[in-house]
């Protein structure tokens, strides 16, 4: 039987609401990580066919994608409370989770959030896992 995530997540009233926290009551998060987060629970639910740890990974990937800067990007940590970025880091790396989550669902709905990213230059990495 699969386990269910070791964390805490935000509360409803919160910007990023029902995003993973490291801890119980922290504010900022890496978007970098919950990316890396969503990518495991695809695996899991690709591994044991259950699509159950998929339901959190599309509400992430959603908010993710309405959060996407004009150039593609995201801020690599936000706090999850107000939403508002922190710090001027930027990160591609919801990219690989929305191009991965489209080809599993047979959907285009993350498309045009992956060809902003492609269109705005040269990815240093591969996009697709």
């Amino acid at each position: 039987m699969d386990e269910p995530d070791p964390f805490p997540t935000a509360p409803p009233n919160w910007w990023y609401h029902s995003f993973p926290l490291r801890s119980k009551g922290e504010e900022v998060i890496s978007i970098d990580w919950v990316a890396d987060l969503a990518r495991e629970r695809i695996d899991r639910a690709e591994t044991l066919g259950d699509e159950a740890p998929l339901g959190p990974t599309l509400h992430w990937a959603h908010l993710l994608k309405i959060e996407q800067g004009p150039k593609g990007d995201w801020p690599a940590w936000v706090n999850a409370r107000t939403g508002a970025p922190v710090g001027s880091a930027r990160t591609l790396s919801p990219v690989r989770l929305l191009e991965r989550l489209g080809a599993l669902l047979r959907s285009d709905e993350f498309k045009a959030a992956v060809e902003r990213v492609c269109a705005s230059g040269p990815i240093s990495e591969p996009i697709s896992k």
